[in-house]
């Protein structure tokens, strides 16, 4: 990043760079015309703000700046969000099953099954760990009768009693595939079925619903 700056009719210049509280974290001692070349890091987001102050002898006069950042990081789909992700997204296994209120999603690269429900109760969704272990856990059970989810799904929606009743019974077969998982602020977002991917706001006060642009 290159800053330029001009000043007329002082004897000294400061270039400082503030944070995010504008406090002054580092100082250049510049002259009154010249540019600066200040590296950024990957781990920058939003802008970065710095100030110039110019001085002769008890006067001074300051000009703050503040440069927007490009993301350096890109999201797996489009469009994507407003805020820049955390990081790269993450392969991982996704399976997802649709139910009469909402739906559960296994994230292999978290190896916890989510619940999300469409009833309007709070929370709106809810995370598990992955306790389900096929060498002793049936991967169903004859006392639930009609669909029921099976395996790592079925495990959490039998064994949780809230769970079970917010979502009701399921209206189809649990679909596994190869997904994306990415972050950004709190918010995880998980590639989903037809197309869409899955958002997750943070502590589990809701969740959304994002299509996809067209190729």
């Amino acid at each position: 990043m290159s800053l330029f700056w001009s000043a007329r009719g002082g004897n000294d210049a400061v270039v400082y760079q503030l944070n995010r509280e504008g406090e002054r974290i580092q100082a250049y001692n510049v002259p009154l015309d010249g540019s600066l070349n200040v590296a950024t890091r990957r781990s920058d987001r939003g802008q970065l703000d710095f100030l110039l102050v110019v001085t002769r002898g008890e006067f001074m006069v300051d000009q703050r700046l503040s440069i927007p950042l490009a993301c350096p990081i890109p999201w797996f789909f489009m469009p994507g969000p407003v805020e820049c992700p955390d990081a790269d997204a993450v392969p991982s296994l996704v399976i997802e099953q649709s139910f009469e209120r909402g739906r559960m999603i296994y994230l292999g690269s978290t190896d916890r099954v989510y619940a999300l429900f469409n009833d309007a109760e709070s929370p709106g969704w809810i995370d598990f760990p992955n306790l389900y272990d096929p060498a002793i856990h049936p991967e169903s059970e004859e006392s639930f009768p009609g669909l029921q989810p099976i395996a790592r799904l079925g495990f959490v929606w039998r064994g949780n009693d809230t769970a079970r009743r917010r979502l009701g019974s399921p209206i189809a077969p649990e679909v596994s595939f190869d997904g994306l998982v990415q972050t950004a602020q709190g918010n995880i977002y998980i590639s989903s079925v037809g197309g869409t991917v899955v958002q997750l706001l943070p502590g589990g006060a809701d969740w959304a619903l994002i299509m996809l642009a067209a190729p």
